[in-house]
């Protein structure tokens, strides 16, 4: 049996979000296509390559720690294959909890997915919160992509 869109995106998310509570960055890393793009309101990161994605994984997982969250969930709304099946594109709605409450109000996000040599591996985020509010771009890599020193 063959698996959904919604499934391999389910799975996806589920695998990356261990990844990150365990602090297992480069396996984030690993999990990604280059260039990379992710997106909050706030602006837009470029990551050439996988030492990029290690250190704004690494700053999220801090970000998590700050807000004492306890678990970080992501579950499918939709998603869909492309006509050739070696691309998904889906949205998913981020949990951030602490000890039964939420950390952060809960946020849509839009994400891509990409069949590179038969392993399904993220080709982009745009996630509709702003950085403030949840850091998910690393400031100093958004500093750096804004000219401003970091």
């Amino acid at each position: 049996m063959t698996a959904s869109a919604a499934e391999i995106y389910q799975a996806f998310l589920d695998e990356g979000s261990r990844m990150i509570m365990a602090g297992d960055f480069a396996a984030v890393a690993r999990r990604m296509v280059y260039p990379q793009t992710m997106e909050t309101s706030d602006g837009v990161l470029f990551y050439d390559d996988p030492s990029d994605m290690e250190r704004a994984a690494a700053s999220f997982r801090a970000f998590l720690a700050t807000m004492g969250a306890t678990d970080y969930h992501r579950l499918c709304v939709f998603a869909e294959i492309d006509a050739d099946g070696t691309g998904i594109f889906g949205e998913h709605t981020t949990y951030i909890i602490r000890g039964g409450q939420f950390a952060v109000p809960p946020y849509r996000n839009r994400m891509w997915l990409r069949l590179d040599d038969g392993v399904w591996r993220g080709a982009g985020l745009a996630a509709a919160v702003s950085n403030h509010v949840c850091t998910i771009l690393a400031p100093e890599q958004l500093r750096a992509a804004r000219g401003l020193q970091a």
